[in-house]
């Protein structure tokens, strides 16, 4: 099977584990499903008389991580073993540096040598505590990104993800933008296609776009930069500051706004492109911090003391999922704190309402957000009777207890995921 690029592969990723322990893996891999994870588990995925060597690789090259599941009767397998080599040779490998291996622990056992330097999410005694799914969540994720540190800007950047040249140019585009005001967003690499309406909300929520678009052949029935074009020509569509630089020789349409081209060498080495580059980013900067914008959720929920812990969960896990500041009412000082709940709700990007007891507030905020026609997702813990009637035709999910909604709200949060760029690691 050839090399797929890592954003490019159909499952987030391969659950690998010994069958004895199958009925506890079973329940690991149905909650993963209910988080709206694409999981390859052999016992769904596997046909029967298939070369299980063979296959095993293979499944492992379509996903985008690996969670090996430690047990007494896993550390004994050696098939196992043979798994994890085969993930780690995945993340080892320079064009897959992004795959993630991550061990569970299920059980007090003897970890073999090769974990030793790794670190594992404990799950021992743990499957029914919010916080253990949630390290789980944070591990697949990955990101580190400070969610929390108030930005005023967001800025799209449409660029190219394939190495060598066009990297290098939109590297070097990009830290000339390195600010301590501004986040620079990107489309989610783990999309499987190109969505107008995807990248339409996305820029919604944010101040300004840049593209940088590379020289690609383009021609009747191969427009290899169709995307590029799209995206500059959706920023003018909702009137936001757009800087747009182009390697020589891109055949664009004539009114896309062109403010600088540079050679396949990038602009670094050249010290009238350099300055030239550096006045078109002032002067975009200017007009994007002239309205500035930053997306964000809102989470519309209970303040009590024994939802406090699992809020903050939440928050955590809808964070890294999104790539959006989450935010809550209590978060809201000052003197007119209704008004500015309000305006967060108008401006949100989603709101994920508990209307659990049909919570006065929370039902408040839910309408709204209704009110603004902003994206809403309505959950209540079971039993649950009925919304009241200004939210009834809403879809409104129940759930259990909090390991089952901390599931939903990632699963509902993965439809507005994009990605914050770190300049120089993207």
């Amino acid at each position: 099977m050839a090399d797929i690029p890592l954003r490019e592969r159909p499952f987030d990723t391969f659950l690998s584990h010994a069958h004895a322990d199958k009925a506890v893996v079973d329940r690991v891999h149905a909650w993963l499903e209910r988080a709206g994870l694409k999981v390859w588990y052999d016992a769904t995925h596997l046909g029967a008389g298939a070369k299980i060597a063979s296959e095993l690789g293979q499944a492992i090259a379509q996903c985008r991580s690996a969670l090996v599941v430690m047990s007494r009767a896993s550390v004994e397998s050696g098939w196992v073993e043979d798994e994890w080599n085969l993930a780690s040779v995945e993340r080892n490998r320079k064009a897959t540096r992004d795959f993630r291996v991550i061990p569970l622990r299920l059980e007090d056992c003897e970890l073999p040598r090769f974990l030793e330097s790794t670190k594992w999410v404990d799950l021992v005694g743990r499957l029914d505590e919010v916080a253990a799914w949630a390290e789980v969540l944070d591990a697949m994720a990955g990101d580190d990104t400070d969610l929390d540190a108030v930005r005023p800007l967001d800025v799209y950047v449409s660029r190219s993800w394939q190495l060598g040249r066009e990297q290098t140019l939109a590297d070097q585009v990009l830290a000339r933008l390195a600010a301590p005001d501004l986040r620079l967003i990107g489309d989610s690499p783990e999309w499987p296609s190109f969505s107008g309406d995807r990248i339409r909300s996305i820029m919604r929520s944010c101040g300004g776009v840049v593209c940088i678009i590379p020289n690609r052949p383009r021609s009747a029935d191969n427009d290899r930069l169709k995307y590029f074009i799209r995206e500059a020509r959706t920023a003018g569509q909702l009137g936001l500051p757009l800087l747009v630089v182009a390697e020589d020789g891109a055949d664009l349409p004539v009114d896309l706004p062109v403010r600088l081209r540079a050679g396949a060498d990038g602009v670094n080495a050249h010290p009238e492109l350099t300055t030239d580059l550096a006045e078109g980013v002032e002067e975009f900067l200017e007009r994007c911090r002239s309205r500035p914008r930053a997306g964000h959720v809102f989470l519309a929920t209970d303040f009590d003391e024994a939802a406090r812990a699992r809020n903050h969960l939440l928050r955590r896990v809808i964070q890294r999922c999104s790539g959006l500041r989450c935010v809550v009412g209590e978060q809201v000082g000052g003197d007119s704190v209704h008004s500015s709940i309000i305006s967060l709700i108008r401006d949100a990007v989603w709101v994920l309402a508990d209307v659990s007891g049909n919570n006065l507030n929370t039902c408040i905020e839910a309408g709204a957000a209704c009110g603004a026609a902003v994206d809403c997702t309505l959950v209540a813990r079971k039993p649950y009777q009925q919304q009241p009637f200004m939210l009834r035709g809403m879809e409104l999910k129940t759930y259990d207890d909090a390991v089952d909604l901390l599931a939903i709200a990632h699963r509902a949060a993965r439809a507005y995921r994009r990605k914050v760029l770190r300049i120089g690691n993207d």
